[in-house]
């Protein structure tokens, strides 16, 4: 039997926009998964495309006696009924679980059918249903068709899935070219839950895509250019870009505010004081040199006459 959750709308919504879900949606896994990969990556089993969520956020695993689940070391955290899990812990879960990663809560509804009342999404196409609610708007953030040369500018919005939107040079075309060398049915834009196809309706001049000629039909990507004979169509593809430059992003950081550590106290010295007085006249003024006085020129005559008798009386004796 399948595996089903269901996605809850969120509690909280920011001015900048929600946290999460809009809307409540019914997900369906295929049956004998052993390990199911929650997070922002479009390869994990369940795709949830919210800033909130890490690339890898949590891990749902099969065992003997139920399912467990993980944290994955995301940035936001993972619940289970409330309680928070520290990373890497493995926790129990059963029927009627509520799991919370940052601000997107699931509901696991266990194995089985779901009522009939309530439409299931699939793995492949929950990442586009979900920001689709986010971008609902006058096209429900359908993909949009313009023309970028080869024929009067104009525009195509895709509301519709699963309706082959024509374009060609016949007037009741969905998207009319006007133009001699584009066949009057010269191709078809498709969009179904994963994105857009183009078609070539057996056209004479053909559909190229990327310097490739379409053969059959192509699966289409945002900012592609399609060119139909002379004329370029370039595809806008709002659910497709948010989902590429989500995957590319880092999560938003935890709600809760982060307290600022406490600055290092600094013990700064005081700077020696400056004297406002001015310098002493003893330091600024050179040595004063005092006059000899004539007692003293008497002392030194009187040493030199008895220096000079007492070398003579030496020259005697010898």
């Amino acid at each position: 039997m399948p595996l089903r959750f269901r996605i809850l709308p969120a509690e909280d919504a920011r001015a900048d926009g929600p946290a999460g879900p809009l809307v409540a949606r019914e997900v369906e896994l295929p049956d004998g998964l052993e390990e199911l990969r929650v997070g922002r990556r479009a390869d994990v089993e369940l795709p949830l495309p919210f800033a909130a969520l890490s690339a890898l956020h949590a891990r749902l695993r099969r065992g003997a006696d139920g399912w467990t689940v993980e944290d994955a070391h995301s940035v936001n955290g993972t619940w289970l009924d409330g309680e928070p899990l520290t990373p890497g812990e493995r926790r129990a879960f059963d029927r009627g679980a509520e799991l919370r990663f940052g601000n997107v809560r699931l509901r696991f509804e266990g194995d089985g059918p779901a009522p009939a009342e309530s439409p299931l999404e699939h793995t492949a196409t929950i990442a586009r249903r979900l920001v689709a609610d986010l971008l609902a708007g006058a096209t429900d953030g359908a993909p949009t068709l313009t023309v970028v040369r080869g024929a009067p500018a104009r525009s195509l919005h895709l509301v519709a899935l699963e309706r082959p939107y024509v374009a060609g040079r016949a007037e009741p075309c969905a998207l009319p070219l006007g133009v001699e060398e584009v066949s009057r049915e010269h191709a078809a834009f498709v969009r179904d839950a994963t994105g857009v196809v183009v078609r070539d309706l057996g056209s004479k001049n053909g559909v190229v895509v990327a310097g490739a000629r379409v053969a059959g039909e192509r699966r289409l990507v945002d900012g592609d250019v399609v060119e139909i004979g002379p004329v370029a169509v370039r595809l806008d593809d709002p659910v497709g870009r948010y989902l590429r430059e989500l995957e590319g992003a880092a999560p938003e950081p935890a709600a809760e505010p982060v307290a600022a550590a406490p600055a290092p106290s600094l013990e700064i010295a005081p700077a020696p004081e400056e004297s406002s007085a001015p310098p002493s006249a003893e330091m600024a003024l050179p040595p004063i040199r005092r006059p000899i006085g004539s007692s003293q020129v008497a002392v030194a005559v009187s040493i030199a006459v008895l220096l000079l008798l007492v070398a003579a009386t030496f020259a005697i004796l010898l």
